[in-house]
């Protein structure tokens, strides 16, 4: 989808599928309406180098490529998660008394 900016010569790409806008326009914002005025306010506030909308999970980043740079903080936390794959942390549900009891194997 290409959108010409009111008042503005450059042309700016929407890169998203029909389900990924359907998505979006549903479960984030409720209809259509709200999901075209919160694109209108991001494409208000694009700057000269971005030329595009780029879909993410729920939502749209502007970018200068039709694709988003993934963040180097991203990586490095994939990579500490890789070196320590026995995980961080452990999940425990709470019995509705409120007791905590030791988890298996401890």
């Amino acid at each position: 989808m290409v959108l010409p900016l009111a008042g503005d010569e450059r042309r700016v790409q929407v890169v998203m599928t029909p389900a990924q806008w359907d998505e979006m326009a549903s479960v984030v914002f409720g209809g259509v309406d709200d999901a075209i005025g919160y694109v209108t306010r991001v494409l208000a506030g694009l700057d000269g180098s971005q030329g595009f909308l780029v879909y993410t999970v729920y939502d749209v980043e502007p970018s200068s490529t039709p694709w988003v740079e993934e963040d180097p903080e991203v990586e490095r936390l994939d990579r500490l998660a890789r070196e320590r794959f026995e995980g961080i942390g452990v999940w425990s549900p709470y019995p509705a008394s409120g007791e905590v009891r030791d988890l298996p194997g401890d």
